[in-house]
This record gives C-alpha cells, sequence and structure tokens, in this order.
C-alpha cells in the first residue's frame, strides 16, 4: 500500500516539482458516529501532505471539508483525488468533498480543512500524515505556499503561482 500511495502522490505535479522521498508521520483509522464523534473541526495537520482514505459507504453525512473550496468552488485543483481505475469517485458539493471508500483525497496538510457532520451510522476513514524528506529548497518553497493558499484571492497566489 505504502508504494502505491506514494506513487500516485508523487506522480502529480502540484505537490512535487522534483520526486522527493516519502515516509509516514503517521497512519491510522478515524471513527465518526452519527450524535457522538461524528464531525472534526477546522483545522491543519502538522504534516506537508496529509491524505484521507475513506473505508465505508454506509453513513449519512461526512466528508472532507475544504475552506478554499468554499471560496469559489472552482479550485478543485487544490485537492488530488485518485480513484483508481473507478471514474465515479464521489463529488465535491459546497466545498466538502465526499469521496466514495477506496478513494485516495490527498491535500497539503497546511491547507485548512475538517471533518464533515456524520448523521447516520459509523464513518471509517485511514488517515495519513507523510513526511517529505527533501533538501529541494523549492519543494519546501511551495509547501509553504500552500501553508497560505486556503483563500487564494485574499492573498494574491493563483493555482498557476503555486506550480512548478
Amino acid at each position: 500500500m505504502q508504494r502505491h500511495l506514494f506513487i500516485v502522490i508523487m506522480a502529480n505535479p502540484f505537490f512535487f516539482a522534483a520526486p522527493s522521498p516519502l515516509s509516514f508521520l503517521d497512519l491510522f483509522v478515524v471513527k465518526y458516529t452519527a450524535g457522538d464523534f461524528d464531525e472534526l473541526n477546522m483545522h491543519r495537520d502538522g504534516s506537508l501532505i496529509s491524505f484521507t482514505l475513506p473505508l465505508s459507504e454506509e453513513h449519512e453525512g461526512g466528508g472532507t471539508t475544504f475552506e478554499c473550496l468554499q471560496d469559489d468552488g472552482d479550485d478543485q485543483d487544490r485537492v488530488l483525488v485518485h480513484g483508481g481505475v473507478n471514474s465515479d469517485w464521489g463529488e465535491v458539493k459546497n466545498g466538502t468533498v465526499h469521496a466514495r471508500a477506496g478513494t485516495l483525497v490527498v491535500h497539503s496538510g497546511k491547507m485548512m480543512h475538517g471533518g464533515g457532520k456524520v448523521t447516520k451510522n459509523n464513518r471509517y476513514v485511514l488517515v495519513g500524515f507523510l513526511h517529505v524528506e527533501s533538501e529541494d529548497e523549492d519543494m519546501f518553497r511551495l509547501c509553504k505556499r500552500l501553508a497560505r493558499f486556503d483563500a487564494p484571492e485574499k492573498r494574491g497566489y493563483s493555482a498557476e503561482d503555486l506550480l512548478p
């Protein structure tokens, strides 16, 4: 699994100007339960690169909400969604990525995001935080810019500014 995940992530030019070795900082499963731990407030992760991989579909609600997608909904290139051979990966609605089970959702951990409220049943998600092993200053500058990428029109950035 690690090899496949890292190949998908490193193949995306949005995240990497040049290939850099990756390793897991943390990898765990989160269980959201309607009426209990049913959502996660907006936050930034401690990693440069983060991902979620939904493991269930029997719930209602949920998803991953991104502040940058709420602004104008036209910034889906800021979040990498990889459904493998499945072209029906899910949808983005009101700033929330609703990915089907088995769909990899990768983003900068520095982007403001949160777990949408689960209203029925349980939602299980594999969450990973990645360490980027690189001495490439350009790549680190790119990730630093991503930390300010929540509302680019307010900060003067566009997707083109951040691509290598």
